[in-house]
């Protein structure tokens, strides 16, 4: 049976991509363009095109959107979608106006998902699209990470600066010194030392999504 889904969800996947290869040359559209759109690097729109990278529900709304701007015709097929009581792992973006560069919007979800079997039973956790360009080549724009408030923080490990304000950024987690925390941000590299008073909390981030 998991083997037929699969394959099902294989067919639906690959009618997709055709669909959206379809419009973007009916339209004159770039795949440039569509990664904008939907808030990933041109990297991962090309990947997905190339039936590398699977197109998470949020994405595809927004691929719907954006194409309907275009009076598209309705594709041929849509991801599974699953039950909304099964959707309770909070994710996190630059939704929130005013935001801008790596800032994220930590108090309003953008979307939810399922919980993977591996973070069930960690207490707050949630998924983080990454915003901006600054840790790169170790994260890149529009990528999606674990994060679980359960999990130690130990030196070089990459987490999450809560502020006090609702925005968190994602930085690699080098120690404390007084009453500031030191991180560091790779691209480009340089340290940053930030109040802890400024600061809700700091959070672990614990794998990525490979899409």
């Amino acid at each position: 049976m998991a083997a037929l889904c699969d394959s099902r969800n294989k067919l639906a996947m690959d009618k997709n991509i055709q669909w959206i290869k379809a419009e973007l040359e009916r339209t004159g559209q770039s795949q440039a363009g569509l990664a904008r759109a939907i808030g990933i690097d041109p990297s991962g729109v090309t990947r997905m095109m190339a039936g590398n990278r699977r197109v998470t529900k949020e994405e595809w709304d927004r691929i719907l959107a954006w194409f309907a701007g275009f009076e598209a015709p309705a594709p041929l097929a849509e991801p599974e979608r699953v039950n909304d009581n099964e959707l309770n792992l909070p994710v996190y973006g630059s939704a929130r106006g005013g935001l801008e560069g790596d800032f994220i919007d930590i108090a309003n979800p953008i979307a939810w998902r399922r919980v993977p079997e591996w973070l069930r039973g960690s207490k707050g956790a949630m998924a983080l699209r990454i915003s901006g360009d600054s840790m790169e080549p170790r994260y890149y724009h529009g990528d999606l990470l674990w994060i679980s408030p359960e999990r130690p923080i130990r030196r070089n490990d990459f987490v999450l600066l809560e502020y006090v304000d609702g925005r968190g950024v994602i930085k690699r987690f080098l120690g404390s010194k007084g009453e500031a925390v030191e991180v560091e941000q790779l691209n480009p590299r340089r340290k940053l030392s930030i109040r802890r008073t400024d600061l809700r909390r700091i959070l672990r981030v614990i794998g990525m999504l490979e899409e």
